[in-house]
């Protein structure tokens, strides 16, 4: 991209070099757009496989639990729940799968609306707890007890996101005995 024909020149080659020009850094600013693009892109199939991996790890543990002979009523009902959980999980991530690439493109929004940040919280609390439970760690909730917490937010995705947080710190606790996970909502002043 150089100035071979002075373009003060009101001459047919110089016109032509100041398009050819405009075309090249087009051609550049489409070639960043398309790179930063591929990249989101392997950001969201890594964030969703990153997603996919519990529930189905979920899938298959409790699953070889259950082919166990000696299981309890008690136990097979939890495993079984458990199950039951792990796939709704599934089914809500395939499902949403097609939403992050048209949330992505533009074609879809948030349905943020007002909610009871509780509500939203205490449904992942939910979620997660009978494999909490199972590896022998307690969760603990608090919550700014003053006034009720409303906040706006897609409910279901926020939900989603406190599960993942959730399931790795049940992952990842220290290995003592007895783990305690704790999780704590409070209001801000700005948020």
């Amino acid at each position: 991209e150089r100035d071979v024909f002075p373009e003060a020149e009101d001459t047919i080659l110089s016109k032509l070099q100041g398009n050819v020009i405009k075309l090249i850094r087009r051609m550049r600013h489409q070639n960043e757009m398309t790179k930063q693009e591929q990249e989101r892109m392997k950001g969201i199939i890594s964030d969703l496989s990153h997603q996919l991996k519990t529930p189905l790890a979920n899938l298959k543990i409790y699953s070889q639990f259950l082919q166990k002979e000696n299981l309890s009523e008690n136990q097979y009902r939890e495993y079984m729940d458990i199950i039951c959980m792990s796939v709704e999980r599934l089914h809500f991530l395939s499902e949403n799968m097609i939403k992050i690439s048209r949330l992505e493109t533009g074609l879809i929004h948030l349905k943020c609306q007002k909610y009871k940040v509780s509500q939203t919280v205490l449904k992942a609390v939910k979620d997660i707890y009978p494999k909490a439970s199972h590896m022998g760690c307690e969760i603990v909730y608090r919550e700014d007890r003053e006034r009720e917490l409303v906040a706006q937010f897609d409910a279901d995705w926020t939900a989603e996101a406190v599960f993942n947080l959730l399931d790795n710190a049940v992952k990842y606790s220290e290995n003592a005995e007895k783990k305690t996970v704790v999780l704590s909502v409070r209001k801000l002043g700005l948020f």
